[in-house]
C-alpha cells in the first residue's frame, strides 16, 4: 500500500500528499535541515514543515496545522 499524508488545517482546508516519502524541517540552530522518516513520536513543534511526496511538495507552518494523519505501511 502506498504511503500518504492527510493534513487538516485550522482554516478548514485539507491537503493530501500521495506517495509520501518524508518531512523536512529546519534544524536546531545549526542551519541544517532535519529529515523525518519515522513518525511514532512525531510532534508539531513550532516550525516550518515540508511534506515531500513523489509528485508533491507542501510547506506549511506547523502553527497552521490542526492535525496530520499518516496512512499506509511505514515499515520496510
Amino acid at each position: 500500500m502506498d504511503k500518504s499524508v492527510y493534513i487538516s488545517l485550522k482554516s478548514g482546508k485539507e491537503i493530501l500528499v500521495d506517495n509520501f516519502q518524508y518531512i523536512t524541517s529546519p534544524g536546531y540552530g545549526d542551519g541544517k535541515m532535519t529529515k523525518v522518516e519515522e513518525f511514532e513520536e512525531f510532534y508539531l513543534y513550532d516550525k516550518m514543515l515540508t511534506f515531500v511526496g513523489k509528485n508533491d511538495i507542501v510547506s506549511l507552518s506547523s502553527t497552521d496545522i490542526e492535525f496530520v494523519k499518516f496512512s499506509g505501511s511505514f515499515t520496510e
